[in-house]
């Protein structure tokens, strides 16, 4: 038997005691959804560097995820605006104009939603948390990262990689890989 559920469902049912029996295939992975989204995917590079902290020879987040900043999370949020309002910041806006870029981090494909922080997006933002003074009150899924003003081009322009993989069962985990394709943005 199959069993195909609505998005949300697997929330409510226990893999093996609902359903997932042997005789049974499911399509959902929990915690799949953590791979899925801007801003969850930033909440565990997070948590992952702050768990190396004190070992960044074992993993050094800034070589694999620019800085990132939840507006949605308080403390987040604070730490961006004092970056915001910092000298640094100033002298880098001067030599590079874009800094940072603005993210929409749920709901949002294929580049929607995301906008280089230009003076104008930027004074969008100070006014939409006061300079930081609303930071916790608002819960809209904005992230903000490092902008990467250097990235690896090929043949002058951005590019990424398909690759497809099916996880076939996780206990134990048999995974199977397939070469994808490079894909090339046109601009």
């Amino acid at each position: 038997n199959m069993f195909y559920s609505a998005k949300s469902a697997h929330q409510y049912k226990y893999i093996g005691r609902h359903f997932g029996c042997l005789a049974q295939e499911y399509n959902h992975i929990p915690g799949h959804h953590s791979i899925n989204r801007k801003d969850t995917i930033a909440e565990g590079a997070i948590a992952y560097q702050e768990k190396f902290t004190d070992r960044p020879q074992c993993f050094n987040n800034d070589k694999y995820f620019p800085k990132t900043w939840l507006l949605y999370n308080r403390e987040s949020c604070l730490d961006f605006f004092e970056q915001l309002n910092s000298a640094e910041y100033l002298a880098l806006k001067k030599e590079r104009e874009i800094v940072f870029i603005k993210k929409i981090a749920a709901g949002s494909h294929r580049g929607e939603g995301v906008f280089p922080l230009t003076s104008q997006e930027e004074l969008i933002l100070r006014r939409e948390y006061r300079n930081g003074t609303l930071c916790g009150q608002r819960n809209k899924p904005i992230i903000v990262q490092n902008y990467v003003h250097n990235p690896l081009l090929l043949e002058g322009r951005k590019f990424d990689f398909r690759m497809y993989m099916v996880i076939a069962s996780t206990n134990p985990l048999m995974a199977y890989y397939h070469d994808g394709f490079l894909r090339g943005s046109l601009f």
